[in-house]
């Protein structure tokens, strides 16, 4: 694997990333608000909702990097 492969492939799992986090974000801040206020000190846990997307955005984007690769 040569520079440029190993590039575009980190930069397809740090954009799988984000894109698999997005639509959580408002969830997780509220969620995070509400312990807050609650007087909790704790870590607030990931939903496992987000989980799921945040391994398929990362596992759809590998199979299309092997798809699309030159």
């Amino acid at each position: 694997m040569d520079q440029a492969d190993a590039l575009s492939m980190y930069s397809l799992v740090m954009l799988s990333m984000a894109l698999g986090t997005a639509g959580h974000l408002g969830k997780l801040s509220r969620r995070y608000l509400a312990a807050r206020q609650a007087g909790e000190t704790g870590e607030v846990p990931i939903p496992a909702g987000l989980l799921v997307q945040l391994f398929l955005c990362l596992t759809a984007g590998l199979v299309m990097y092997f798809v699309i690769k030159p």
